[in-house]
Order: C-alpha cells, then sequence, then structure tokens
C-alpha cells in the first residue's frame, strides 16, 4: 500500500498540473451538462457503462497506463459534479437497483485506477538499475558526480556500447532531485532544428514548474519564419537565437535547481556542422546560467574523425573529461554471463563453453611440424559491453534453436566471435567459397588455402624456413589473423593435399576405394565446419553435410518394411541422382563406377549407427547389388563395417560367408586390410587372442604365407573354445567364424587373381557413317534394280531405312546420269 500511495504522490508531483487541468475541464463540462439538463441516474449509468465498456475493450488496461490514468481522473470528476447535483435535488442511497448499478460502476472505476497504479510500481521495480554490474562503474559514477557537481560541461568518453547511456542512468537515479534532467536524441538533429529541440526541452521544464516562458512563442514563430529558413546563414552570424536563449536562461534562473542537457552519441551525427553548432549553443547556455549544465557522450576517436580536427578543440569546449574504465573481454563475458544466469537467461552457455575466446590460441601440431615452428597467438581483445552483450543474447537464441548447433558449439561460437567482433572478416565469408578458402594466406602477390601453403612450404624448392614464415605470419599480420580465425573453428589440418600428377585415374579410384575411416572423419569434420557456417550465415543452406545427409536419408528407409522400404529406397535414390533434398545445397555422395552402398557404408561408419541399422543396410546392399562371389567391390564394402559391435561383425560373417569364389585377392589392397581388421575383430570381441596378427604387414610379398599361418592358428584356438563352450548360441557364433577362417584359405589359394578396380564404364567415341555397314554389305551383293527395289523396300518398312537412307542408298548404286 505504502508503494502504491508513493506511486500516487509521485503522480500528483511530476504531473500535478496536468491532473489539475484535466480535473478542473471536466468538472466545469459537467456542471454546463447537468445543470443545464436534468439528466436521468438511468441515463447516466447506462452512458457510463457503455463507454466503460467500449475503452476496455478498444484498449488494454495495462498496456495504456496513461490513458486509463487520465479516463479514471475524468471519470471520477464527473460522477462527483452528477452526485452533487443529485445530492442538491435531495437524492440519497437508498439501496435499489439503481444503486447498487453506481456502487459497481464507482468501484469498477476503481478498480482500474489501483491496476493501474499496481502496474506502474511493478515496471518501477523492474527499471530498477543494478548498479554493481560491473565494479569499476561504481568508481566512474564517482567522477562523474564530481564533475557534473562541479563543471558545466563535462564530455564522458567510451567506445559505443561500453556503458556510456548505463551510467548516466545511474547517475540520474543518484541525483533525481538535485537536477532537472533533459536528454536529446542527435539522430533527430539537424542544423536548422538545433535550437527548437534545445529550447523545447528547457521551455518543457519550465512549464511543469509552472513558470511562464516568454521567448517560447517568439522562439517558434522565428524558427517557423519562411524568411529564417531562406537566409538562415545570415542570421546565425548575429545574435538572433543569441538574444532568445539568453532571455530563456532568465526563465531558468527562476527554477529551484540546474537543468542537465545530456547529448548522447554526438559522434553519430554526420554532418560537423552540426556539431560545431551545438558546441556553440552549449557554450552559450553554461557561461550566462550557472543552473544549466552539459553532459555530452562521445566516442573521442570517432568525433575527432568526423571533425577532422585535433584533440585540442573539443577540450576547447569539453575541457573536462571522464574517461570510461576499459573492461577487458575476458571479465566482461564472465560477469555478463554470470548475471545473465541469475536473471534466467543464457541456459546453454556456460564459461567452459567460452573459455578458448580468452586463452591463447595455441598452433596445431601438424602446422608446427610442416612449418617447423611453435607457435602461438592472441585474439584477446577489448569490445564494447553493449557488443558482448549482443553476442551472448544471439548465441543462447541459437543454441535454443537447432540442436545441430548444441553439438556443435565451439563452430556456433567462433562464427559469432567473428560475426559480432571481426565485422571485416565476417564480411569475407561468402557462399561460394569454403571459410578455410576465405582464409588464405598472401605470399609473393599470390593466395594459398592453408593446405595449398602447407604443400607449397613442404617443397624444398620454394625455400620457405622459419624466418620467412616469420615474416609471412607477422604479428597483426592478415595473414596470421586469417590462420589464427582457422584454428578458432579447430580445422583439422591433416587432410587435403594435392592429388598426385599425371595419377592414373584407375590408381587414384583404388586409393579413394581403400581410405581409411579416420582419413574421411577428418574430411567430414572439416566439411560440417563449413556447412555449418553456410548455415549460420543463412538459414536456408544445409547444416548437413552431403555424407551427413545420406545417412540420415537412408536411415528412412531403413525404418521401413516390405514394398513401402522398396518404394522409400527408390524416392531416395531419385532423391540423390538429381539432388532433390529439403535443403537444396545438399548433393549425392554417389561416384560413377561405384556401387551405390559404397558411400553409405562409409557414412554409417563414420556417423556410428546403431547395429539394427548396420543389418538391415547389409541385408539391403545383398539384396539389390545380388552378390554371389566374393570380389574387390564386396570387400571395399565390408572393409567399413562397423565390426566392433558383436551384432554386425556376426551378421557380416553370415554375409561373407554365403558368396562363392571365382579368384585370390592377395594382389589388392582392400584384401589385406579385410583380413587384418576381422581377424583383430575375433580378439577385441573377446573370442580368442589374435594379438599374432598385430605386428604383421600384410601388404608384404609374402601375405598368402602369412595368412595361411595364422588361419591354422586361429582354426585350432576357436575349435579349442568351441569345444569348451557349453551354450549352444555361443557354439553357433564360433562355428560361423571358424566358416569364415575356412573361406579365406579357399580365397587366398585360389588360382586366378582378381583385379582391384575395374570402371563398370566404358565409353567409346567412334567417327564412323552410319550406313558403312550396309554399304560393306551391298558391295558384296551386287544387287540389279529390281532386287534393290525390293530390298530397299523390305528395310524402309520394317524401319531400318529412312526415306533419306533409301536415297543414299540409291544413288550411291544407280546415279542419275547413268
Amino acid at each position: 500500500m505504502s508503494e502504491i500511495i508513493g506511486v500516487v504522490s509521485e503522480i500528483m508531483q511530476k504531473d500535478v498540473k496536468s491532473v489539475v487541468q484535466k480535473a478542473l475541464l471536466t468538472i466545469l463540462f459537467s456542471f454546463v451538462l447537468f445543470f443545464s439538463f436534468d439528466v436521468a441516474f438511468t441515463l447516466y449509468l447506462g452512458v457510463s457503462f457503455a463507454v466503460f465498456l467500449l475503452f476496455n475493450v478498444s484498449f488494454c488496461v495495462r498496456k495504456n497506463s496513461k490513458f486509463y490514468i487520465s479516463y479514471t481522473i475524468c471519470a471520477f470528476s464527473n460522477l462527483g459534479v452528477f452526485l452533487f447535483k443529485k445530492f442538491q435535488e435531495g437524492y440519497w442511497i437508498c439501496w435499489d437497483k439503481e444503486d447498487f448499478f453506481f456502487i459497481i460502476y464507482a468501484f469498477l472505476l476503481l478498480a482500474i485506477f489501483l491496476t493501474v497504479l499496481v502496474k506502474k510500481v511493478s515496471m518501477k521495480k523492474g527499471n530498477t538499475v543494478i548498479e554493481n554490474y560491473f565494479s569499476e562503474r561504481k568508481y566512474d559514477l564517482e567522477r562523474l558526480c564530481e564533475y557534473i557537481n562541479k563543471f558545466p560541461m563535462v564530455g564522458l568518453n567510451s567506445i559505443w556500447g561500453d556503458g556510456k547511456t548505463y551510467l548516466y542512468k545511474l547517475f540520474k537515479e543518484k541525483y533525481d532531485k538535485e537536477y532537472y534532467h533533459a536528454s536529446i536524441c542527435v539522430m533527430t538533429l539537424t542544423i536548422d532544428s538545433i535550437e527548437q529541440f534545445i529550447a523545447n526541452e528547457i521551455n518543457y521544464i519550465l512549464e511543469k514548474n509552472m513558470i511562464f516562458s516568454r521567448t517560447s512563442k517568439k522562439f517558434n514563430s522565428l524558427l517557423q519564419n519562411d524568411i529564417f529558413y531562406g537566409f538562415g546563414n545570415l542570421f546565425l552570424k548575429n545574435s538572433s537565437y543569441t538574444e532568445i536563449f539568453r532571455e530563456l536562461i532568465q526563465d531558468v534562473e527562476k527554477l529551484e535547481r540546474p537543468i542537465l542537457i545530456t547529448f548522447e552519441d554526438i559522434d553519430r551525427i554526420q554532418e560537423k556542422e552540426t556539431i560545431y553548432k551545438i558546441f556553440a549553443i552549449s557554450e552559450l547556455l553554461t557561461s550566462e546560467s550557472k543552473r544549466m549544465k552539459i553532459l555530452f557522450q562521445y566516442d573521442e576517436d570517432r568525433l575527432l574523425g568526423i571533425l577532422e580536427e585535433e584533440k585540442k578543440y573539443i577540450e576547447k569546449y569539453v575541457p573536462y573529461k571522464v574517461e570510461l574504465t576499459p573492461i577487458g573481454f575476458a571479465r566482461a563475458l564472465k560477469v555478463l554471463l554470470s548475471n545473465g544466469k541469475k536473471q534466467n537467461r543464457y541456459s546453454n552457455i556456460s564459461e567452459k563453453d567460452l573459455a578458448f575466446l580468452t586463452q591463447d590460441v595455441i598452433s596445431d601440431h601438424h602446422i608446427d611440424k610442416t612449418f617447423g615452428t611453435n607457435w602461438s597467438f592472441s585474439i584477446h581483445a577489448y569490445f564494447s559491453i553493449r557488443t558482448i552483450t549482443l553476442f551472448l543474447d544471439e548465441l543462447e537464441k541459437l543454441l535454443e534453436k537447432n540442436p545441430a548447433y548444441s553439438e556443435n558449439k565451439r563452430i556456433v561460437i567462433s562464427f559469432l566471435y567473428i560475426k559480432h567482433f571481426l565485422p571485416d572478416y565476417y564480411d569475407e565469408i561468402s557462399f561460394e567459397t569454403r571459410f578455410i578458402d576465405s582464409c588464405n594466406i598472401a605470399y609473393n602477390e599470390k593466395t594459398y588455402n592453408i593446405f595449398e601453403f602447407m604443400d607449397f612450404c613442404a617443397d624444398e624448392k620454394n625455400n620457405i624456413d622459419v624466418e620467412s614464415l616469420q615474416k609471412i605470419f607477422a604479428p597483426k599480420s592478415k595473414n596470421l589473423n586469417h590462420l589464427t580465425l582457422l584454428h578458432l573453428f579447430e580445422y583439422d589440418f591433416r587432410t587435403e593435399r594435392k592429388i598426385k600428377e599425371n595419377e592414373n585415374p584407375e590408381n587414384r579410384m583404388i586409393r579413394l576405394l581403400n581410405e581409411d575411416a579416420e582419413s574421411i572423419r577428418k574430411k567430414e569434420h572439416n566439411d560440417k565446419i563449413d556447412r555449418l557456417i553456410w548455415n549460420l550465415l543463412a538459414n536456408g543452406k544445409s547444416e548437413l553435410t552431403n555424407l551427413e545427409n545420406a545417412v540420415l536419408e537412408m536411415e528412412k528407409v531403413l525404418d521401413n518394411q516390405g514394398t513401402e522400404r522398396e518404394e522409400a529406397y527408390r524416392n531416395f535414390l531419385h532423391s540423390s541422382y538429381y539432388e532433390d533434398f529439403e535443403k537444396a545445397d545438399n548433393g549425392t555422395v554417389f561416384r560413377f563406377g561405384v556401387s551405390s552402398f559404397f558411400p553409405l557404408f562409409q557414412g554409417f561408419r563414420i556417423y556410428e549407427r546403431k547395429a539394427g541399422y548396420w543389418i538391415k543396410l547389409l541385408d539391403l546392399c545383398f539384396e539389390k547389388e545380388k552378390f554371389k562371389y566374393i570380389t574387390p567391390e564386396v570387400i571395399h564394402i565390408l572393409n567399413y563395417c562397423d565390426i566392433s559391435q558383436r551384432k554386425v561383425f556376426l551378421h557380416t560373417l553370415k554375409k561373407f560367408n554365403s558368396l562363392g569364389i571365382k579368384g585370390n585377392l592377395n594382389n589388392t589392397e582392400c584384401y589385406p586390410k579385410f583380413i587384418k581388421s576381422y581377424f583383430v575383430a575375433f580378439g577385441s570381441l573377446r573370442y580368442i587372442d589374435t594379438w599374432a596378427i598385430r605386428p604383421y604387414r600384410l601388404d608384404d610379398t609374402n601375405f598368402k604365407q602369412i595368412v595361411n599361418c595364422l588361419i591354422s592358428e586361429f582354426t585350432s584356438e576357436l575349435e579349442d573354445l568351441k569345444s569348451s563352450v557349453p551354450i549352444e548360441e555361443a557354439k553357433e557364433e564360433i562355428s560361423l567364424m571358424i566358416e569364415f577362417v575356412a573361406k579365406n584359405k579357399e580365397l587366398t589359394q585360389s588360382g586366378e587373381s582378381l583385379k582391384e578396380y575395374t570402371s563398370k564404364i566404358k565409353i567409346e567415341t567412334t567417327s564412323k557413317d552410319s550406313l558403312e555397314d550396309t554399304f560393306n554389305e551391298l558391295d558384296k551383293k551386287q544387287l540389279p534394280r529390281t532386287e534393290m527395289r525390293k530390298y530397299l523396300s523390305e528395310n524402309y518398312k520394317n524401319e531400318k531405312f529412312s526415306a533419306f537412307d533409301v536415297k543414299r542408298i540409291w544413288e550411291k548404286y544407280f546415279p542419275k546420269n547413268e
């Protein structure tokens, strides 16, 4: 109740003139109305209730507090006059229907008034400034108070968004009763409107204090005069507005306390003449009256850049300046995050997530090894508090929105770091190139992405030594900044290398088919970073890599059964070949000449799918590819199966054992890898000890002998294990392995050697007349005219020849001139 009384008191103090005016005007109108016409009680209540309902339906009470305060003041004043008139006529409350409705109406008006007051109390509590947001600002506030109290014109200097307005709010809250406060938004000022804005603010304060300003109308009429606009410069040279301000200052002297006029961010004004004029008027006001004080908020470096002046120029007008204490990036992050969590914000962000932004960046080991260096670089910088707050707010919203962002927080944080704090580098990001290509390294008037530059440095003929690298990556250079940004995203620098010059296409394909899973995983890691960057740049871009998208789409296929799975698989192939996915930038992962299941097995391995999906994928693969024999194509696929899962391992053995043999694979690259990984799985799945295979290099020339030796050893151990295990399920699994070992023994001893890779696509190009074979045939037959006609007629009917073909053949053997 005390708080509500305080708000009522505050309203009366601030707007006493307005409240009294509204009440008196309503009373005057009501007296004229009610004493001129005899208004019946029923009519009055009906109209009053109708107006009451109209306003409540049209306008929300809680969102229109000022309007409803005015409305209730007027309604109570009107009601008071009406009752006064009725009491004069002998009316008294007798608790009939009319009195009952009257009481309800009065109660509703009172309820609305109290509701508005409660809302104002809650808003006042919500708008309370947190004084100890940053402890540094407590001491900045002390100095600002000292300077404003002592000096007429004070400057508050700091970069945009670092808390100048916040500090002024603290000052205003602390000295609310000591000054009349007026803030001028500089973005609305023009060189011709400055005087009007300043005078309006002063006149507004004078009017609130019930001081009639003689200058108000005179000043407005001067500014609205066409002559003033037409010859503005001429008037500015004399004292036309100077005299008016001096008269205005005489009225200011009547005030009980000084006026503090604040110009926020005058460095946002682009016309320097406007700034000059603001300084000139401010100097006039403060020199003529001790009751006028001016506070300028600005970023000094920007202001000097606009004015194209030296620092001494600002000191002439603003000799007393308060510098905001710089708050380091690490401390600002910590304090903002901590305070945000107290306000139930930033629930998806932790200090640990952001720690890498406040620590030195340690160069990747592979970079150091390639360059022969050992680097660390700092990204510490000083950013405004507002910018850091915007960074945290956007980060929180993004992490709430998309699970992919939460799973890849570092990438999202690094992207937003560039967006909010490094706008020049943010502008370099494009959809046309990978980020790793945008962060290029410039050297000798050429640019390289990091992989190209590592290859360049590794080439001895280029003579890039440590000293050269130190110059290329000089402190604060763009090259070093690009390298730092790549480290922020944690790109893997071991993945990409140039394709070997003059490499046989078949050998290149063999190399790709035998690429180890870890290498593919590193490429996917880099691709994922690029995809997320593009997606963060524009949400219409896919956050999934092509391989990741293919895996997810294939999972949807495998979730179906029977004819539904068949249809889903056809749709998946159609979408893949025509690249018709939900987000259009996801392309196909299929390669010509290679089974369409090959990249799917790679993807399932990289993205670690569960055993159930592996088993379904294996079944679908063998069903669609109709494998009958053990071929390199089968081995390439099985090499990517996740045999660390026992169910997948056993199902793979079943599939392998079901195939026939038509040749050995001893001279291929894929088969030794297959043998080693599957035999090692016997041990890792804790069937038998297969450590004996680990030391062997299965690409040796004596591969056949090594494998046969191991097969004999493992067969014996498996048979011993089978005889010792009392469980039938385990015996069946071991039998499957014994069969697998025997199948591989038969495979290695098979006579014919199969090639590692043979393209399924054969393209032949020839230059040949379409009738050449026909001419060769007819040359031998030497048909007469009659037989030739019969021959051409039959072939024309059968659509073997066209009319043009018939013409050519006839004219070749029976020319017109014969």
